[in-house]
């Protein structure tokens, strides 16, 4: 997305009353037209997209047991801290931005990525140091066992 160096609003978005730049009215024009042009599905998905584009990606969150403070993906429900400490950090279909997230969870099946790039960041990361082998192998299988693999929908948890 390009700003218009008048008014600095993106050029595909309304321009401010005053900016008097006819390329930036002229873009905005072409963006309403191809909106318009979409269909009713399109344009749906068009908004979805546009909305996961501007959420935050992370939130961050503070372990009540160790106060570790990490960076979490948005959608995760629940987190799963090195010093052992498991928690809900949300809960389901609380507002809409939650039903969506949780949609899009459901559809592709993050969760169990998430979870998988946790137990990389354990075993590879400054972590290690707080556990024993034993107990890293032992968390790793328990997050392992969470889940199963049905090959017409993918990875879902047990």
């Amino acid at each position: 997305m390009v700003a218009c160096y008048n008014c600095d609003i993106s050029t595909t978005e309304k321009p401010s009353p005053d900016c008097h730049i006819s390329d930036h009215w002229r873009l905005y024009a072409f963006a309403l037209e191809e909106k318009l042009e979409l269909t009713d599905e399109q344009r749906d998905s068009r908004e979805l997209s546009d909305w996961f584009v501007k959420h935050p990606k992370v939130r961050d969150y503070t372990c009540n047991t160790c106060n570790r403070e990490y960076k979490l993906p948005i959608h995760l429900v629940y987190a799963d801290c090195v010093c052992g400490s498991h928690v809900k950090i949300r809960y389901m279909g609380y507002s809409p931005d939650d039903d969506i997230l949780d949609a899009a969870r459901a559809f592709f099946g993050n969760e169990r990525i998430a979870q998988l790039g946790w137990i990389a960041e354990v075993v590879g990361g400054d972590h290690n140091n707080h556990m024993t082998a034993s107990e890293i192998r032992k968390s790793i299988r328990q997050v392992l066992d969470r889940w199963y693999f049905d090959p017409k929908i993918g990875w879902r948890k047990k």
